[in-house]
């Protein structure tokens, strides 16, 4: 009985293979992907039959299609129980991605490649990018493409090309304010200050400033330039300035002149004199330099002094001097130069002569002023008068009296060094001798007769007959008394 059953097993397998259906799935893919399997793919009928769905790289699957219905786009697919011929078709498209161009602040993107832009797979694209004005394309990046970097104000606009686009991506362009070289220069005789140096970089609508300094003896003169108020000067108070610039738009220079100091110097004349005219005055003198002025004295006077204008300082008493030419010294500042003039001076001498002195109230030499008077007191010895006094333009004095001690004598105007000379006398004295009744003077000695001081006279006198000389006293001489009847004779 088992054998039976087995026989009977194998019978209805073998009918049964030998009769099972077969079904033909026929796979088809577009371009640019594949199906695995592909082609026409014989299935077992109540079978089942899977496909995979690849695209290429930068493509997607597009869509999928089993017996003309869509699938969507998906990458497997399975038949099952296949029980009649079926299709399946896959189709494939290009990747596409969105590529964005932004631009910083100071920059824009030009309307001509807008923003953003769908893009193929390995496609590239450009953006143009346009700097505001004032500023330069910096960099742009991005997008695979070759990075660009710049410093050149020049470039205001530029145009970026991507590298093969493979994915969304963001292309970025910055801006940088354009910058400027300027440069301060300085003339002769002058420098720029080392807290402002030259050249400096300067961005696009700022400004600088330069700080100018003149050598010593000038003044800065003018600085202009860059854009800014031209500055122009005569002062020689400014020795510094400092010079802002306008808004600078380009490359420039700032040029900065100087010029020498000039001062006014100024030459007075004090009373009794006058400048000349040949050297006027005020006259202008550059730093420096030196100036020179003549000065001329009134009559009977003399340029004393002068001085000012750093010149050595001139002082004199002659009287001769009655021009001088004074030359100031280098001049570094507005001066004035004085002169000074006095009335000529004389030396007024007083001597006197033996027998005399001059009084020490009025001492000699005496200096007096042209035209001025002065006076000497002259005094005699004792036992002396004074018996002339001349000179000096004074009228001259004489005299006999011995009264006249001393005596004051008044010059006349003085205009020249002169000497008053003073002469002196003894004082003489009338000395007369007188006899009493009963006698008389001898014949030998008259009377009066004329006796110089300190001198003394002699004097003889007889008694009449019958008497004698009693007594002969007088003239400071030592009395004389007698009661002899024999001096008949007596000399005193």
């Amino acid at each position: 009985m088992k054998r039976f059953i087995f026989i009977s097993f194998i019978f209805l397998f073998a009918i049964t293979s030998a009769f099972a259906q077969t079904f033909t799935i026929t796979a088809t893919a577009g371009s640019n992907g594949t199906i695995t399997p592909s082609g026409a793919v014989s299935v077992t009928s109540g079978g089942n039959q899977t496909f995979s769905i690849a695209a290429n790289t930068g493509y997607h699957i597009s869509d999928v299609t089993a017996d003309s219905v869509s699938l969507g786009p998906v990458t497997s697919y399975t038949f099952t129980n296949v029980t009649a011929n079926h299709t399946i078709n896959a189709t494939f498209a290009i990747n596409t991605y969105t590529v964005t161009a932004t631009a910083g602040p100071n920059g824009s993107l030009d309307g001509t490649t807008p923003s953003p832009v769908t893009v193929n797979h390995g496609s590239t694209t450009s953006f143009t990018f346009n700097a505001a004005t004032g500023y330069h394309v910096a960099s742009v990046s991005g997008c695979s493409g070759t990075t660009y970097t710049n410093t050149s104000n020049s470039v205001s606009s530029y145009s970026y090309t991507t590298g093969a686009i493979t994915g969304d991506c963001t292309v970025t362009a910055t801006f940088a304010i354009n910058t400027y070289t300027v440069m301060a220069t300085a003339g002769t005789n002058g420098s720029l200050d080392g807290t402002t140096p030259s050249p400096v970089t300067v961005n696009h609508g700022s400004t600088t400033s330069f700080t100018f300094n003149a050598a010593i003896g000038y003044h800065v003169a003018s600085v202009s330039g860059c854009f800014g108020t031209t500055y122009t000067n005569t002062s020689n108070g400014v020795s510094s300035y400092s010079y802002t610039t306008g808004a600078i738009t380009a490359d420039c220079t700032v040029t900065a002149t100087f010029a020498i100091n000039r001062y006014t110097v100024v030459a007075t004349a004090g009373p009794n004199g006058s400048l000349d005219g040949t050297t006027p005055s005020p006259v202008t003198v550059d730093y420096g330099n030196s100036a020179s002025f003549t000065f001329n004295s009134d009559l009977n006077h003399h340029v004393a002094s002068v001085s000012g204008c750093f010149g050595t300082t001139y002082t004199n008493a002659s009287n001769s001097v009655t021009t001088y030419t004074y030359t100031t010294g280098a001049i570094t500042g507005d001066c004035t130069v004085a002169a000074s003039f006095a009335i000529n001076t004389y030396t007024v001498t007083a001597t006197a002569g033996p027998n005399g002195s001059l009084d020490g109230t009025t001492p000699s030499p005496v200096t007096v002023n042209h035209g001025a008077t002065t006076s000497f007191i002259f005094n005699a010895a004792t036992g002396y008068h004074v018996a002339s006094v001349s000179g000096c333009f004074g009228t001259t004095y004489t005299n006999t009296s011995n009264g006249v001690s001393s005596y004051s004598y008044v010059t006349g105007a003085i205009t020249g060094d002169c000497t008053v000379t003073a002469t002196f006398a003894i004082n003489t004295y009338t000395v007369t001798a007188t006899a009493g009744t009963n006698g008389s003077l001898d014949g030998t000695t008259p009377s009066p007769v004329t006796v110089d001081y300190g001198n003394t006279a002699t004097f003889t006198f007889n008694s009449d007959a019958h008497y004698h000389v009693a007594s002969v006293s007088g003239c400071s001489g030592t009395p004389y008394s007698n009661t002899s009847n024999s001096v008949t004779t007596y000399g005193q």
